[in-house]
């Protein structure tokens, strides 16, 4: 699966993707006719359905967070939580790069679930050795819009 980065600011996260979902919703103003009294005989009118291809484009995203040398995954989940909150900038947009895509929009929720891993053999003797052991899932949908 291929691993998505968003980011904001001074702020960038890459997860490692377990699912990604694209939803697309389609706004269709439906359009009723009157009948009057006079010509109920006549039965129902056809209901009209009008297109203005108003489309609202998510994309769902699972996964997990890991840290690197530098980097524990509790800093990279800080960082996401700071992209969440606006990046420590005024207005703008996220920016979701997947599949070679940058998508502009927002994430709209977002769950973190902090997961205890596995502790090696050696942890208690040898912590300095061991990052972390923990890991972060993640999860959220990503609504792909403009800044207003």
């Amino acid at each position: 699966m291929n691993n998505i980065t968003i980011a904001k600011g001074a702020y960038t996260v890459e997860i490692d993707t377990e699912s990604i979902a694209e939803g697309f919703t389609k706004k269709i103003t439906v359009i009723t006719p009157a009948q009057g009294k006079e010509n109920q005989s006549t039965g129902k009118q056809d209901t009209i359905g009008v297109d203005l291809l108003m489309i609202t484009r998510v994309i769902s995203v699972k996964g997990s967070l890991t840290g690197t040398a530098s980097v524990t995954s509790k800093t990279v989940r800080d960082n996401l939580k700071a992209i969440y909150n606006g990046g420590g900038i005024n207005g703008g947009v996220e920016t979701l790069t997947y599949d070679g895509e940058t998508i502009y929009g927002f994430m709209e929720k977002l769950t973190i679930t902090t997961e205890p891993m596995d502790e090696p053999s050696d942890f208690e003797s040898a912590k300095q050795n061991y990052q972390e052991v923990v890991k972060y899932s993640v999860a959220f949908d990503f609504v792909e819009s403009v800044a207003r």
